[in-house]
């Protein structure tokens, strides 16, 4: 007896029914070719994966830890064994311990396919919070010269949530998850679109917006002095927090600069995804006229003259990133040392934008400069909690609700660093305050723990799906959120939130906005559960 093969069923054709008699011979069809996507529970089921993406299957195997993680961790500790070696042993374990995390989560998000939030966060966390404290601990210098902050009660405790808050985001990051297996085909689901109405509305929004923070700012030549002559400008005009709240500055540094990055961001995604389905030829010329006066505003109200370097560095660096389409393995080794490089060199360097005397510094005596106060003030803020015990979130809601005036809301706190830096008597108290310490201030290590797990599990949702090459909400807000964690990392919320919530929120509305992608039809992928 013959065994049959159940088949698909098949149109059937003249040419596709044997003459009687004839002998006809069957060739068994090659499996269909299976893919292993590692994305996020938001992506759709049955999504193609495009052209250029990462391995996902292997990214979804590594795990915690991997040859390639352990690889990192041992770089990292041999470059410093040298400093290492000259702590106490309890201090020498916990910056070992911060330094290797964090320099395992560099290659763990870099290989073997890029995750671009994970990897700036454990860049800037390696290079602020892992090499300067080492050094600073290694040769008693801290920033701002007050030395006796690192012999104190308190580093040791600084030290260890230092590093139970960078266990918390590689977990975090890293944790093993479900993968999706998507049948490859031959086209992929349609692109996210933003809508061209709120591109135009945020844009034109901003151009309304933009002669009044020009003119505040000392005119367009104003805009591209530095920040202290913007400072000075801004102050004379009585242009200050104090003087006139957090709304009337809004509309003159903080909302055109946001609404100019979020409309030239949206527009970009359009006009990307027009050349990439029909060349240039086709992309809308109404599209190329925005993306021309998106551009223009991005570069008037968001450069790194008159601006932060961090929001600077988000604002432009983004761009960039959605044209480049990072995703490999190889792009994600090349990115990585990109950063290292801006974080460790460029980053301090990048100082000469503020308009300010600098003391110049020799070898590595920047890391003990005032570009690194991360550390020093983490040390001050577990001495604050000693003292006045922690504050219940009043600070980070403060921070998020920045957009509430203080004539409304009479009790809304400062940011979190002038407080901190005001207890240990600094005069001057425009400092950092690294995320984790501000969580550890509001909440306590149990909910500072909590709060970066939730974080890093909604930036590895973004991540999986960025890598994996698909069109998802998620993944498009990944260019703008990975370079803005450089800012909220340093922190405070109260002093950066205003800048990018609002980016984050303007950027999440426009693609929320978006008409849902509509995958092609295709055979049913093959998802387990």
């Amino acid at each position: 007896m013959a065994r049959h093969r159940a088949e698909p069923p098949a149109r059937t054709t003249a040419a596709s029914v044997p003459r009687s008699g004839a002998t006809t011979r069957q060739r068994a069809e090659p499996p269909a070719t299976i893919t292993t996507v590692p994305v996020s529970p938001s992506a759709e089921a049955g999504a193609v994966v495009p052209d250029g993406a990462a391995a996902p299957s292997a990214t979804a195997r590594a795990g915690l830890f991997g040859a390639v993680s352990l690889l990192g961790a041992s770089v990292a500790l041999i470059v410093l064994l040298p400093l290492l070696i000259t702590l106490p042993p309890l201090q020498a374990t916990l910056c070992a311990l911060q330094a290797a995390i964090s320099a395992a989560g560099i290659a763990r998000s870099a290989h073997p396919g890029l995750r671009p939030i994970a990897l700036v966060t454990f860049v800037f966390t390696f290079s602020w919070l892992g090499v300067a404290p080492t050094y600073q601990l290694a040769t008693g210098r801290a920033a701002w010269r007050d030395d006796a902050v690192l012999v104190g009660p308190y580093t040791t405790t600084a030290l260890l949530l230092l590093v139970l808050a960078t266990a918390t985001l590689y977990v975090g990051f890293f944790r093993p998850g479900a993968a999706i297996r998507a049948a490859t085909g031959p086209a992929p689901a349609a692109p996210l679109d933003p809508p061209r109405w709120i591109c135009v509305g945020y844009l034109l929004t901003c151009l309304a917006l933009a002669p009044g923070a020009i003119s505040a700012g000392g005119g367009l030549a104003g805009m591209f002095s530095t920040r202290a002559e913007r400072t000075a400008t801004l102050l004379a005009q009585g242009l200050s927090l104090q003087e006139v709240g957090g709304l009337k500055i809004a509309l003159v540094s903080t909302l055109p600069g946001a609404l100019a990055t979020a409309g030239c961001y949206l527009v970009l995604i359009r006009v990307l995804n027009q050349r990439r389905g029909s060349g240039w030829g086709e992309v809308h010329a109404v599209d190329i006229t925005l993306l021309v006066l998106g551009l223009t505003l991005v570069v008037v109200l968001a450069n790194p003259f008159v601006n932060t370097r961090a929001l600077s560095a988000a604002a432009l660096g983004c761009l960039i990133l959605l044209v480049l389409r990072p995703r490999s393995g190889w792009a994600g080794v090349r990115m990585a040392a990109v950063l290292l490089v801006a974080t460790l060199v460029v980053y301090p360097a990048a100082n000469a934008f503020r308009g300010t005397t600098q003391t110049e510094t020799q070898g590595l005596e920047f890391l003990a400069g005032a570009d690194f106060d991360g550390f020093q003030q983490a040390i001050n803020t577990v001495e604050f909690v000693d003292a006045r015990g922690h504050s219940g979130g009043t600070y980070t809601i403060s921070g998020a609700l920045y957009f509430v005036p203080r004539s409304v809301w009479a009790e809304k706190e400062r940011p979190a660093s002038i407080d901190v830096a005001t207890y240990r008597g600094y005069a001057f108290t425009n400092l950092s305050l690294p995320f984790h310490a501000e969580m550890y201030l509001d909440f306590g290590p149990v909910g500072m723990t909590l709060v970066l797990f939730v974080l890093a599990s909604a930036g590895r949702r973004s991540d999986l799906d960025w890598a994996a090459g698909l069109s998802s909400r998620a993944a498009l807000m990944a260019p703008y959120a990975c370079l803005a964690c450089l800012s909220i990392i340093r922190g405070p919320i109260g002093s950066n939130g205003p800048v990018y919530l609002t980016n984050l929120a303007l950027i999440g509305l426009g693609l929320f906005l978006a008409p849902a992608a509509r995958p092609q039809p295709r055979e049913a992928a093959d998802v387990p559960s």
